[in-house]
C-alpha cells in the first residue's frame, strides 16, 4: 500500500538547513523535492516471520564492542519464546 508522510529529511517543510548552509539559508530537500511529503511502498504487518540459518542471538548494542561473553548469547528458540511473551 502507498502512503504518502511526512519527508523526515525536512520536516515537512520542503527545505533542508544542515551544516553546510548558513544559519538564514536552506536548499530545496533532495528527498521530497520541496514538496514536504514522500511517498513510501508499504507491506502491512501480519506477524513475525521465521528467520532460517540462525542458531544464536544477542542484543545489539549498535556498536562493535570487543568483550562480548558467551552468556551474552540466547538460543534462536529462547528468542522465540522472549519475543512471543512481550
Amino acid at each position: 500500500m502507498k502512503i504518502k508522510h511526512m519527508c523526515q529529511e525536512c520536516s515537512g517543510t520542503g527545505l533542508y538547513s544542515g551544516f553546510m548552509e548558513a544559519k538564514d539559508e536552506a536548499v530545496i530537500c533532495i528527498r521530497c523535492g520541496g514538496t514536504g511529503f514522500q511517498i513510501s511502498n508499504l507491506k502491512p504487518f501480519t506477524k513475525r516471520r521465521k528467520r532460517k540459518g540462525i542458531n544464536r542471538v544477542r542484543f545489539g548494542s549498535g556498536l562493535f564492542i570487543d568483550g562480548v561473553l558467551e552468556e551474552d548469547w540466547m538460543s534462536y528458540k529462547e528468542f522465540e519464546k522472549r519475543i512471543k511473551s512481550k
